[in-house]
């Protein structure tokens, strides 16, 4: 492979690569730093919870090539390292510009789980 093809290659390699990235935005609501959890624990929640939380943070994922369930999947894991209990997304949570996807949603901790955290520490 010559030079010209090996940098051709390479340049097309990381278009892709690029391409199949999102954007994480987070604006942080409450300074409390909490353990991860695990991402299969978070709930996805259409609507306010009944049980007492704080919000911890608003959340944007957004992609020009991802899907929604792949952004989804991608903001459960941002809720998740932020030690999240809940994600409340809305009929307003997901945006469309084109092929730009974006969704957005409060990330949420149970009152009642930071409790039981502080009380095993």
């Amino acid at each position: 492979m010559n030079l010209s093809s090996r940098f051709l290659t390479s340049l097309i390699v990381t278009f892709l690569l690029l391409g199949c990235t999102a954007t994480v935005d987070t604006l942080r609501l409450d300074p409390t730093l909490r353990p991860e959890t695990l991402p299969a624990t978070i709930e996805l929640l259409g609507a306010e919870p009944t049980r007492p939380y704080v919000a911890i943070a608003l959340v944007t994922v957004s992609s020009e090539a991802m899907s929604e369930d792949q952004l989804r999947s991608r903001l459960i894991r941002a809720a998740a390292r932020l030690g999240a209990d809940a994600v409340i997304v809305d009929a307003h949570s997901l945006s469309r510009n084109g092929r730009h996807l974006a969704l957005s949603a409060k990330v949420v901790a149970y009152r009642d789980s930071t409790v039981r955290a502080g009380a095993s520490q």
